[in-house]
């Protein structure tokens, strides 16, 4: 029988910026609703900002979030260190669960995985619902395209009879079962995943400037408004790429 081969499903900084950016903007309005605003909540609300941007540069150079799925099992990555799990220890099928308003995938592990490595329950307030480890992250596939992924591994290395691995299904077409393009591959489509990295990080910067100055009254109405049309620019190009530039600006000469 043909193992499946190594396949890694890399970040997503599209989806990575964009949970940025609505966590801050959604942190500083809950301030503003509740508390009012002050020289507090503007250090709050800049130092989220500051480690947003920090959490964001890392995880580019870091490439975190990312999965590595081989014939022996697979490798969640977060942004720093990981977790490994050979198929034999995961019990049962891999699925998808919410937690708080996020998809993750979750899976259960075998007694004698958790014996041996002493793993005990999570709590019942962690939110895993009775699983005890979960997949979460910004990934270029969704969280159900990934769970239908590593099922797919899971069956394909670990038959348990002839019939069962007679009954295990060809290898899909669709994205959820194809290796995700390469980082290389998506900067020549869609942009520089550089470029959109600083762009997210001028967004999430230019969204706070005007909350700082507003709180210290030192800008006007217009700079405001400045300030905010460029985060609303920069953070488009980051989540769209150049599919968000006008046509004019990523044409070719001579097209």
């Amino acid at each position: 029988m043909t193992q499946p081969g190594t396949v890694t499903v890399p970040p997503s900084f599209s989806k990575m910026i964009g949970t940025l950016l609505v966590t801050n903007l959604a942190l500083a309005g809950t301030i503003f609703v509740v508390v009012g605003w002050g020289n507090i909540q503007t250090v709050v609300c800049a130092s989220a900002a500051g480690l947003s941007a920090v959490f964001l540069v890392v995880a580019a150079v870091r490439q975190r979030p990312q999965v590595v799925i081989t014939s022996e099992g697979f490798v969640f990555l977060p942004l720093f260190a990981g977790r490994t799990h050979k198929w034999e220890d995961i019990d049962g099928p891999l699925a998808v669960i919410k937690i708080g308003t996020r998809k993750a995938v979750a899976c259960k592990l075998t007694a004698e995985y958790k014996a041996r490595a002493g793993k005990k329950a999570p709590s019942r307030f962690s939110g895993y619902q009775g699983y005890d480890e979960i997949i979460m992250g910004d990934f270029r596939l969704a969280a159900e395209e990934l769970a239908a992924l590593l099922n797919e591994h899971k069956r394909r290395s670990l038959p348990s009879t002839d019939e069962e691995a007679a009954a295990v299904a060809p290898p899909q077409t669709s994205a959820a079962a194809q290796p995700a393009p390469t980082e290389e591959a998506q900067a020549q489509g869609n942009g520089s995943p550089i470029l959109r990295v600083a762009a997210g990080v001028m967004a999430i910067l230019f969204a706070v400037v005007p909350l700082l100055g507003a709180a210290k009254g030192t800008r006007g109405l217009t700079g405001l408004l400045l300030m905010g049309a460029l985060a609303l620019m920069f953070g488009w190009y980051a989540v769209r790429g150049r599919k968000g530039l006008p046509r004019f600006l990523t044409k070719k000469l001579g097209e």
